[in-house]
């Protein structure tokens, strides 16, 4: 399995020409918060598997190996 680190990403893009210091960037990462609603357009046990299954999903900081005093996570509640 291919390792991402966004580090690695950011030295390629400085060797195309972008100026920055990797100290004081910011990365930005949304978030979902998935529930079940009263009525939902999926099956009962589609949806809760799914939401299982997002609920154990690494954090995109911890995958991207985001410094986490660097990271700001933005969210949002989805009903399925």
């Amino acid at each position: 399995m291919e390792e991402l680190k966004i580090e690695n990403a950011l030295t390629l893009a400085h060797e195309k020409g972008l100026e920055f210091k990797l100290e004081t960037t910011s990365f930005f990462l949304g978030r979902e918060k998935i529930t079940l609603s009263s009525k939902p357009r999926m099956r009962r046990w589609r949806a809760a598997l799914f939401i299982f299954m997002s609920q154990n999903a690494m954090d995109a900081a911890a995958f991207f190996d985001i410094p986490p005093d660097q990271a700001i996570e933005v969210g949002v509640r989805l009903e399925l």
